[in-house]
């Protein structure tokens, strides 16, 4: 349907079909089916002076996608007035091959052609008209009345997207220069949007106050946007990660892992180690990547077992290619954005949902968050044209309002980086002379080991060190004779891996006694009954050891888990082990056990023990 329309309006339309208009109507049926249309005019409470019902406004369509992509320009006349306003051109809305369910997105539009000033409020009950056209084609706008549809929303009033905290940006960080994208007609020619497929958890300071377990709701956008990420990956891959927890209750403890001050936002350093943290405690095979201005080097777990790799690459800030390899290869992607209030430096992090790019050139990206506090709206997003200014930052161009992107964090199923990935550490006593051997699988930017020894397991001397492989992914097998052991009947062993940028962290201290050698032994599992863990330990004697070709000594060793008929339903350990102590961990539900009796045997060339154990589900 067309709309008819004030005499100015078909002026300004006359005028611009005149400008070389050429554009295909389809049958709008066929379009995204738009359901809801909302006017709030919005409180600059994020700037200094704040600016109560300012010149900007928050437009929100609820839809639902179409079969094919359509682009979507909308233009808002002011009844009484005569006054008409271009609201955004050719915004590309994804196919419901990229989203099949119902989305909201919201875009931050100018009234300033309308007539309203800073300070003015819209008059309450009076509408403002809102045309819509949408075609499967890119169109110059616009072209003749072909409008085909007219919404009446009534304003409400709200505040600017997240007030946005103080953020820790260098002194000499150059203002965002107010420039604007061009016009631009081209059709879209790389897109990717997975649009919200989760709902965002709702931030309510007054419903999740700061208490002494929790740093309350205000100013929480980190772990929040961190939780909502969370909670995209967990809902995207099912088969590889699993984990029982609501969005909110991630929330709340990746805010403790965070090391939130009550009511306080975040660093990059805090967001990143609070990840890290959290991916370890709660054993999810998650790796974690990051862009950033504000370091050159990896950020690593509290304990440094693992570490959030940095990929800036020469780049000091984050870039727009890498962002689009991250989405288009499956990663979680959230941003953190950064604005001048007219005093001070503000930020804000949001979950990237989607980018489209034209042929001319145009870039956009598409982000969910909470909005405002206290008010439901879980399924958010917003888009934002993107420019790349004379520093290389990517600077969102949203209606007046400018922001640059300091930070991005991606995220995505596989191994945690870590500095190096230990198969085993262990020692033997040769005459009076100790060997200690150990394994890596993975090595990431290596140097070496340092050896570290002590009388006393308190204070440690190095005593050598062994040069490390770099950076590699095969298993490499590494051995140190210690030849000055003296007299004394026990000595403790640690290694210090050094990284090549001079970060380290220890490995488990091992205990080498000179008068009392292991036995070969198999402990009873604890606890015991168990559900759905138990742990299991065994050693390796120093005699039942041979020598492989490298004159490192060691010994096959299966660890096999049956059942009360014989049936073996788990192998735990099989492989070559030097003499040591060792622990494994069996988890029932991964090899889907149900309730009952088990036996547990240890099996050398020489040797063989065998125990029984309880599930009780």
């Amino acid at each position: 349907m067309k709309k008819s329309i004030t005499a100015k309006f078909f002026l300004i339309i006359v005028f611009l079909f005149l400008l070389n208009i050429n554009n295909t109507t389809v049958i709008f049926a066929q379009g995204p089916i738009i359901e809801v249309v909302e006017l709030e005019q919005l409180n600059l409470r994020n700037m200094q002076p704040e600016i109560m019902y300012s010149q900007y406004a928050l437009l929100t369509l609820g839809y639902l996608p179409a079969a094919l992509n359509y682009y979507l320009t909308i233009g808002i006349e002011r009844p009484g007035n005569g006054t008409f306003s271009m609201v955004t051109q050719n915004m590309l809305l994804p196919s419901a091959e990229y989203m099949a369910e119902f989305q909201y997105l919201s875009m931050r539009i100018s009234l300033i052609q309308l007539g309203v000033t800073n300070g003015v409020q819209l008059p309450p009950g009076t509408f403002l008209k809102v045309y819509i056209h949408m075609d499967s084609s890119p169109m110059l706008f616009p072209s003749s009345l072909n409008f085909y549809r007219e919404f009446n929303p009534l304003p409400t009033y709200g505040d600017d997207d997240s007030e946005g905290i103080d953020s820790p940006v260098p002194s000499e960080e150059p203002m965002i220069a107010q420039n604007t994208p061009g016009e631009d007609f081209t059709a879209v020619s790389k897109l990717n949007y997975r649009g919200c497929r989760v709902p965002n958890v709702d931030l309510d300071d007054s419903a999740y106050p700061d208490n002494e377990a929790y740093a309350g709701d205000k100013n929480a956008c980190g772990p929040a946007s961190a939780a909502n990420s969370m909670a995209w990956l967990l809902d995207v891959y099912k088969s590889d990660l699993h984990l029982e927890m609501s969005v909110r209750d991630i929330l709340t403890e990746l805010s403790g892992y965070m090391k939130r001050v009550r009511n306080s936002g975040v660093t990059l350093n805090q967001f990143i180690q609070g990840k890290l943290d959290f991916i370890k405690a709660k054993k999810l095979p998650i790796k974690v990547k990051f862009q950033s201005a504000d370091t050159t080097g990896n950020i690593f777990s509290s304990d440094g077992s693992t570490y959030a790799e940095n990929q800036n690459g020469t780049n000091k800030y984050p870039t727009w290619d890498w962002i689009k390899a991250e989405l288009d290869s499956g990663e979680d992607v959230e941003a953190h954005y950064y604005w001048w209030d007219g005093e001070k430096w503000r930020g804000h992090a949001v979950v990237l949902t989607g980018y489209d790019e034209t042929s001319g050139g145009r870039k956009t990206l598409k982000y969910k968050h909470d909005r405002k506090q206290g008010a439901s709206g879980g399924l958010q997003q917003e888009p934002a044209n993107i420019l790349v200014d004379d520093y290389g930052r990517l600077v969102f161009y949203n209606n007046g309002h400018r922001k640059y992107i300091r930070h991005v964090v991606s995220e995505s199923p596989g191994d945690p980086y870590t500095p190096v990935e230990m198969s085993y550490f262990s020692a033997k006593i040769i005459s009076n002379k100790v060997e200690l051997v150990w394994k890596t699988i993975t090595e990431t930017n290596n140097r070496g080991f340092g050896i570290e020894k002590s009388t006393d397991k308190i204070s440690f001397n190095t005593i050598g060190f062994v040069n490390g492989k770099g950076t590699t992914t095969a298993p490499q097998n590494y051995s140190f004779v210690d030849n000055n052991v003296g007299v004394k009947k026990v000595l403790y062993y640690r290694l210090k891996q050094i990284d090549y940028d001079g970060t380290f962290e220890y490995s488990k201290t091992i205990e080498v006694s000179s008068v009392q050698p292991i036995e070969f032994g198999l402990s009873q599992n604890y606890p015991n009954p168990f559900n759905p863990t138990t742990k299991i330990k065994f050693s390796i004697p120093f005699e039942t050891l041979r020598s492989n070709e490298g004159g490192t000594a060691l010994q096959k060793v299966t660890l096999n888990v049956y059942d009360i008929l014989g049936n073996e339903v788990a192998v735990l350990v099989d492989e070559e082990k030097p003499a040591g102590e060792y622990e494994v961990e069996l988890n029932a539900d991964k090899y889907g056990l149900n309730s009952g009796l088990y036996f547990y045997r240890i099996s050398t060339d020489k040797y063989s023990l065998t125990r029984k154990m309880i599930l009780l589900k």
